[in-house]
């Protein structure tokens, strides 16, 4: 009988343990696949089972959304923060940035990861990262049910989206505009410092597809590409040979800064011998803006060039963050459009914004 009184006594203690512990509050998250993330420092915020936050920013109730970018240069990054700043205000979202100072900064975004997912995060997003140190992270972070955004062209893996720019539409419009300019026959030169880039390449693409579709009369033309010479002594070189070029289109600022000025040395000669030649206009149309390209733009010398509006990307990539760790709905794909500037627009004060990047 003592022994029934023993084991029932026992079982009660284990049922009223169960019952205490059930009724006990904790503010921790449930991701037992990301336990080995923390080390050193970050391991104190790790129970067994659940990763406890013990900071109060990031236990009030409100989504935290840490956003993880590899080294950028702050014409680009500044303004793609100030469209994260501003959509977080708007959606009352905590924000957290990790940015690595150069691309060989691989520690930092280990350290982020690890760090960012200490502090229950709803959503991740990445921008610039390096998929072959920070691979496993990715993996995990999306086999945890947390949503990635990529602000790249490229999606990284385990990326629910991807926020980039519309370069193919870029390239179509630049193609239509280069072509009006030549009255729809002539030579066109393509150039690009690097063909590999994904932005590059979609812009060339569409550039490429509205030609050979509706200007039977134009001839496209690659500036070779060569690793062992510079990018304006590519240019110059290709110019030195090719003299009857009658438009250019550079796929990024370097190519389009370095054809402007390769494409100066394209001249036309006087019917008297004595005449000296004079410069030979040719369209130019690139992407990017600096000093010598606004200065040629205001002159006429530059058709166009066509910018990213880097803050209207942030502000698009943290809402479809938002949109996606709270179960609505959002694109796969989240393009944000390029501007077309000329002479007429520059120095309209959107247009003026945009150039300060």
């Amino acid at each position: 009988m003592k022994r029934h009184l023993l084991k029932l006594t026992a079982l009660l203690l284990a049922l009223i343990s169960l019952l205490l512990l059930a009724g006990c509050s904790y503010n921790g998250i449930g991701h037992e696949p990301l336990k080995d993330f923390a080390e050193g420092p970050d391991a104190a915020l790790l129970g067994k089972e659940t990763i406890a936050i013990n900071l109060p920013e990031y236990s009030s109730g409100r989504i935290y959304i840490p956003v993880i970018a590899g080294a950028q240069p702050s014409r680009i990054w500044l303004p793609i923060r100030e469209g994260i700043e501003r959509a977080a205000k708007e959606y009352n979202i905590t924000v957290e940035f990790f940015v690595s100072e150069n691309d060989a900064d691989y520690t930092t975004q280990i350290t982020a990861f690890r760090k960012a997912l200490t502090r229950n995060p709803k959503a991740l997003c990445t921008f610039s990262l390096d998929q072959a140190h920070v691979s496993a992270y990715l993996t995990k972070v999306s086999a945890a049910g947390v949503p990635m955004i990529s602000l790249d062209s490229a999606v990284p893996t385990g990326c629910v989206a991807s926020c980039k720019p519309n370069a193919i539409s870029a390239g179509e419009d630049a193609a239509k505009r280069i072509a009006a300019a030549i009255n729809s026959r002539g030579k066109i030169a393509i150039a690009a410092s690097d063909w590999k880039n994904v932005t590059s390449a979609e812009m060339i693409e569409g550039f490429r597809n509205i030609i050979s579709e509706n200007y039977p009369k134009i001839e496209l033309v690659n500036v070779p590409s060569n690793p062992d010479i510079g990018m304006l002594e590519q240019c110059a070189l290709f110019f030195s040979t090719n003299p009857s070029i009658d438009a250019v289109f550079g796929a990024d600022r370097e190519a389009f800064e370095c054809l402007l000025y390769s494409s100066r040395s394209l001249t036309e000669g006087g019917d008297d011998e004595d005449e000296a030649p004079t410069r030979r206009s040719i369209a130019i149309v690139g992407i990017g803006s600096g000093p010598e390209i606004e200065d040629s733009l205001r002159s006429g010398e530059v058709l166009g060039t066509y910018l990213i509006d880097y803050s209207r990307w942030g502000y698009n990539a943290l809402t479809t963050a938002f949109r996606a760790c709270i179960g609505g709905e959002f694109d796969s794909v989240v393009t944000t459009d390029y501007v077309w500037v000329d002479a007429d627009n520059i120095d309209l004060s959107p247009i003026r914004k945009l150039l300060s990047n």
